[in-house]
């Protein structure tokens, strides 16, 4: 024989390790995955409030604006149509105004040309409808036109759409005195006017009329 024979020492050390490897791996608690950070709300930007019109702050009126504007448009006999603006009319709401175009050097010479500063001026004004109502025409003969027109707005001055206005100091604005008959003869001219190539108005045959409502 050649001793005795000493098995397995060292196997039995490697396995006492082993198991305190698992031991402490059981042991060792396990880790959490991190959470996500919660998302930031997105702040909504604060809501702008809308500005008032001035001409809505007003002192409220009697005179029923867009009942007169639907009873001019559609009456027949526009006289009829005056005798009840005047009748009804509150000065302290309302203004009249007569609004004369001053022409530049060459201007006023072409029909068809005088129209369309006509037109621009009113396309410039359509955010003023719901406070105006207007007739606006071309007047006189070839070569010698005018621009004019008969307003009624809400207020008792000139409001900011009509200052705003790019060319408004080419324009002439006159206030008219509802309880002067000679204001409202000149009134009525306008708002009864309206026969183009026949109506005379301020002396001038009527060319192209429009209503401003």
């Amino acid at each position: 024989f050649f001793g005795k024979a000493i098995l397995c020492g060292k196997t039995l050390g490697f396995l006492a390790v082993e198991k305190e490897e698992e031991k402490k791996e059981e042991k060792a608690p396990k880790k959490e995955k991190a959470q996500p950070a919660p998302a930031k709300k997105e702040e909504k930007p604060a809501e702008k409030k809308e500005e008032k019109n001035p001409l809505d702050l007003l002192p409220p009126t009697d005179f029923n604006f867009f009942d007169f504007k639907t009873l001019f448009v559609n009456a027949t006999d526009k006289n009829e149509a005056c005798d009840f603006f005047f009748k009804n009319f509150d000065a302290n709401g309302f203004s009249v105004w007569k609004i004369d175009y001053i022409k530049a050097e060459g201007e006023g010479k072409i029909l068809f040309l005088t129209n369309n500063l006509m037109n621009g001026f009113m396309q410039r004004l359509e955010h003023f409808r719901k406070y105006a109502f207007g007739v606006h025409g071309v007047y006189g003969e070839e070569g010698n036109y005018d621009i004019s027109g008969m307003w009624v707005w809400r207020g008792t001055t000139q409001p900011a759409e009509i200052k705003e206005l790019d060319s408004y100091e080419f324009h002439k604005f006159a206030q008219m005195d509802v309880n002067k008959e000679e204001d409202r003869a000149m009134i009525r001219q306008y708002w009864t006017g309206l026969n183009e190539d026949e109506s005379v108005v301020n002396g001038k045959v009527a060319r192209t009329v429009k209503y401003f409502k």
